[in-house]
């Protein structure tokens, strides 16, 4: 079981979208430019999970 102490670092260890996403959210990307997509944004985004679909 975990101490409240470790829960926090949890938490504090993951990204604001990937918190949404384990509190059953599906956040929206409205705003992609051509230079995400040109500097490997938009593949980051999507290799660590933050943004799906």
């Amino acid at each position: 079981m975990n101490s409240g102490s470790e829960r926090k670092k949890d938490v504090m260890e993951k990204s604001s979208l990937q918190q949404l996403v384990d509190a059953g959210q599906s956040p929206w990307l409205d705003n992609i430019d051509r230079r995400q997509l040109k500097n490997g944004g938009l593949a980051q985004l999507i290799a660590d999970g933050d943004v799906t679909g």
